[in-house]
C-alpha cells in the first residue's frame, strides 16, 4: 500500500522525499514533459511514467487541497483502478498549503523558497505573519502587510513554472476560487500564468473545459479547496467529506473526461492530507511557556515552530506533558534530517519544533478574548495521513 521508496523516522513519522518523490518535483516534471531544460529536479522515472505524455496537446493539473493518499486508498480504490497510472508522493514539512503550493509552483524545497508554514517569521518586519492572509498576527486584517509597504513579489526572486513555460512560448492558465484571485499569495504563486476565477465546483469544471478548447493554451492548473474546507469543519471520516469527493469524481468521470481528446492528460495531485483532531491545548494558558517565548509560535497547530529563551526548559515541558503524542525536534535535528530541505532561509527557522503524531493540536492566542475555532480536521505534521499524497493520471 505504501511504496518502498517512502522513508520513515521512528513513531511512523514520514520523511519528506525531496529530490525524488515529493511535490517539490512537480514543476521540474512539467518542464521535462515539454522537453524544457532546467536545473529543477523532476520525479524519478521509476515512479512517474513519462511515456504517457508523449505528443500530448494539453496538460491539465487539478490540485485537490487535502486529498490524502491513505484516505483515498481506503475509501476510493475505484479511482486508482480506473486511472492510467498513479504514484505516491510526500508533501513538504510542514504539510500545509502555504508551503506545499510554493514548492509545487516553484519546484523548490521550503528552505529554498522561504515560506515555512501558515504562520512564519518574517525578518523584514521582525514578527510572525499569516502568509496566506498576508498579514502580521498583530494586525490580522487580510492583506494588511501592504500597509507596511510590503510587496509580495519581493519575497522570492525565483521563477515560477508558469514563467519558465512562457519563456518557451507555452501558454499556461491558473484557475482558482474567485475570492482568492487578487490576493498577494495568489500573485506570488501565479506569476507567468493567466489567472481565471470560478465560483462553484461545476463552474470550475466549465472553466477547465473552456481552456482545454482554447488552441493556444497548453497547461492548465486548477486549484480546488472545497475538500480541505469540508474536512476542517466536519472531520476526515465524515459523510460530508465522502460526499464532497464523490461529487468531484462524478463530474470528473461523467462530465469532463468524456469531453476531452485522447491527446489530453489530466493529473490529479494534492498538497497534503488531513487527520481528525479531538484534543486542543491552549498554550497561552501556560505561564512558563508564555515567559519562555520570544515570538508567538510559527508553523502549524500540529507542527509548531517555537522561538525560545531556554530551549531545554521548553523541550522538557513538552516531553513531560505530551510524550506519547508528539515528536520534538531541535533546530540541529531539523537541519540534520533536512526536514525543510536546504536553502538560504535558515534564519526563519525556530529553535524547537513540536510535531504532533496523534489526535492533538496546539493553539496560541495573543489576546484572551480572541476566539479560536477548534476544527475537527487539521494537517501540518509528519504522519502518513498528512504527508502522503496521490498523483493520478487520467
Amino acid at each position: 500500500m505504501i511504496p518502498d521508496y517512502i522513508e520513515f523516522f521512528e513513531n511512523n513519522i514520514v520523511k519528506p522525499m525531496y529530490n525524488k518523490a515529493s511535490v517539490c518535483e512537480l514543476a521540474g516534471t512539467i518542464l521535462k514533459i515539454f522537453n524544457i531544460r532546467s536545473e529543477l529536479k523532476a520525479l524519478d522515472e521509476e515512479i512517474f511514467d513519462y511515456s504517457l505524455f508523449d505528443n500530448i496537446d494539453k496538460l491539465i493539473i487539478i490540485l485537490i487541497d487535502a486529498l490524502g493518499y491513505l484516505y483515498l486508498y481506503k475509501n476510493f480504490t475505484k479511482v486508482l483502478k480506473k486511472c492510467k497510472y498513479y504514484t505516491v508522493l510526500t508533501s513538504t514539512a510542514p504539510s500545509t498549503t502555504s508551503t506545499a503550493i510554493m514548492s509545487i509552483v516553484y519546484g523548490l524545497k521550503p528552505l529554498e523558497h522561504g515560506i515555512l508554514g501558515y504562520h512564519m517569521y518574517l525578518e523584514r518586519i521582525g514578527t510572525v505573519v499569516n502568509i496566506l492572509k498576508f498579514s502580521p498576527l498583530i494586525n490580522p486584517q487580510r492583506e494588511s502587510l501592504k500597509e507596511y509597504g510590503f510587496d509580495s513579489n519581493t519575497l522570492l526572486e525565483a521563477k515560477t513554472v508558469f514563467q519558465r513555460l512562457k519563456e518557451n512560448e507555452i501558454k499556461s492558465v491558473k484557475i482558482i476560487p474567485d475570492l482568492l484571485l487578487e490576493t498577494s499569495y495568489t500573485e506570488l504563486t501565479s506569476k507567468g500564468a493567466e489567472r481565471l476565477g470560478y465560483f462553484t465546483l461545476a463552474d470550475l469544471f466549465m472553466k477547465i473545459l473552456s481552456k482545454i478548447n482554447e488552441d493556444n493554451t497548453k497547461v492548465i492548473v486548477a486549484y480546488w479547496g472545497g475538500l480541505d474546507t469540508i474536512e476542517h469543519f466536519y472531520g476526515v471520516d465524515s459523510d460530508e467529506t465522502k460526499a464532497e469527493i464523490e461529487l468531484f469524481l462524478y463530474l470528473l468521470n461523467n462530465w469532463l473526461l468524456p469531453r476531452i481528446s485522447s491527446r489530453s492528460r489530466i493529473v490529479l495531485i494534492s498538497d497534503h492530507g488531513q487527520v481528525n483532531v479531538s484534543r486542543y491545548v491552549h498554550l497561552e494558558e501556560c505561564e512558563s511557556i508564555v515567559k519562555n517565548l520570544i515570538l508567538p509560535p510559527a508553523g502549524e497547530s500540529r507542527f509548531m515552530m517555537l522561538f525560545v529563551r531556554n530551549e531545554e526548559d521548553i523541550i522538557n515541558y513538552f516531553k513531560s506533558k505530551y510524550a506519547e503524542s508528539i515528536r520534538v525536534f531541535t533546530k540541529d535535528e531539523v537541519m540534520k534530517y533536512r526536514l525543510f530541505g536546504e536553502g538560504p532561509f535558515i534564519h526563519r527557522l525556530g529553535d524547537v519544533f513540536i510535531a504532533c503524531i496523534r489526535d492533538l493540536a496546539f493553539t496560541y492566542r495573543l489576546k484572551k478574548e480572541e476566539k479560536v475555532r477548534e476544527l475537527k480536521g487539521l494537517h501540518g505534521s509528519l504522519t502518513p495521513n498528512e504527508m502522503l499524497v496521490p498523483l493520478i493520471i487520467f
